[in-house]
């Protein structure tokens, strides 16, 4: 089985060819991930870190949410998944990010999709009254308009109402890609709540506290994957196990995967797992063969700057290194499950002084 692997980045895209070998797990078996192309996604895009990222309906254009290295001023840029080159060099959408001016945008919440009308849902929280309760936007680059979103969330009042007694902070809880679908966190359970239905649908106990466990949501809406940490009093072990459940009632569907690392983005198919391990290298496991192939890194060598990416100046007498890392923040998969696109940012890194150099 061969394709390719799409990947972004505020500095790179890379795009990577797939093989599967059917073996026992073993370093380097498995699937074998190639570079397949890499895009430079920050010279157009003056100092704009990449957050999010989001596929249109024909998967030909990558929406990437910026949001200006954590000034929080966001932007919005469609690329070309073929090339990398912006769909529209001269439209950010700025302005219809203007009321999310300094408000707070959690990544790992899934807080973008790409609705049916073109439009984006689009969550949030609300750090200007400092609250930080839940809030969304509907924002249509096509017609312009920003509105309230028709889409629910689950603000503090919500969850409350949903699970008396409720006590934690509401950016714990976690959408679906679609945002249909929404994961509860409290101490010891977590809820799954079906926002269009308006109804929990059911709820996991977990023995150890639920904040060691991390849940993902399949993407045609049928499976629910747990990651539980295998040793949640260890900040720097990653290694967790892997359940997967039925999205329709929370059936038990397996079990027992050991896997190195609790950062996964699952496959539409089910059968894969992109992998982030401990934050410098990409894999992709095989759910089917249990299997992990070879590992890409995520940074690059550090290089000296010769320009200045938000000012255009000459720095070649100047004597500066970037660090080379390139975390990444997003990762979307291909519709076919043939591969996979992700957004590796700099995260705004530049040289001090009276004009800051990114």
């Amino acid at each position: 089985m061969r394709g390719s692997f799409r990947i972004a980045g505020m500095f790179s895209v890379l795009f990577v060819l797939m093989a599967v070998a059917l073996q026992p797990l073993h370093a380097q078996d498995g699937v074998t991930l190639t570079l397949d192309a890499e895009f430079d996604i920050g010279a157009n895009t003056a100092y704009g870190c990449p957050h999010n990222a989001v596929f249109d309906a024909a998967a030909d254009l990558v929406w990437v949410l910026m949001d200006n290295c954590f000034v929080h001023n966001f932007t919005l840029r469609a690329f070309h998944a073929a090339d990398g080159t912006l769909a529209n060099p001269e439209q950010d959408y700025g302005d219809l990010f203007e009321p999310l001016d300094d408000q707070f945008i959690t990544t790992w919440v899934n807080p973008l999709a790409r609705l049916a009308d073109g439009s984006f849902d689009l969550i949030y929280a609300d750090s200007v009254s400092q609250t930080y309760d839940t809030l969304n936007l509907r924002i249509s680059p096509e017609s312009g308009a920003v509105v309230a979103s028709e889409m629910p969330v689950l603000d503090v009042e919500t969850l409350q109402s949903i699970l008396p007694g409720y006590d934690y902070y509401p950016e714990t809880t976690i959408y679906s890609r679609d945002h249909r679908l929404a994961a509860i966190y409290e101490e010891f359970a977590i809820h799954v709540y079906d926002l269009q239905a308006e109804t929990l649908r059911f709820t996991l106990e977990t023995e150890a506290e639920s904040f060691g466990s991390y849940v993902y949501f399949s993407d045609d809406g049928t499976r629910l994957y747990v990651a539980e940490l295998l040793n949640v009093d260890d900040v720097e072990d990653y290694r967790s196990v892997l359940s997967v459940y039925s999205l329709t009632d929370g059936e038990l569907l397996e079990t027992g995967t050991v896997l190195p690392t609790f950062v996964l983005w699952f496959s539409p198919d089910g059968r894969y797992a992109a992998a982030n391990i401990n934050d410098s290298e990409l894999g992709v496991f095989d759910l089917e063969s249990g299997t992990l192939g070879n590992l890409l890194p995520l940074s690059e060598p550090p290089r000296r700057v010769l320009t200045c990416v938000n000012r255009a100046n000459d720095m070649s007498d100047v004597d500066f290194m970037t660090s080379g890392t390139l975390p990444l923040t997003d990762l979307v998969w291909l519709p076919d499950s043939s591969g996979f696109f992700t957004v590796n940012s700099s995260s705004g890194q530049g040289a001090g002084g009276a004009a800051v150099c990114y």
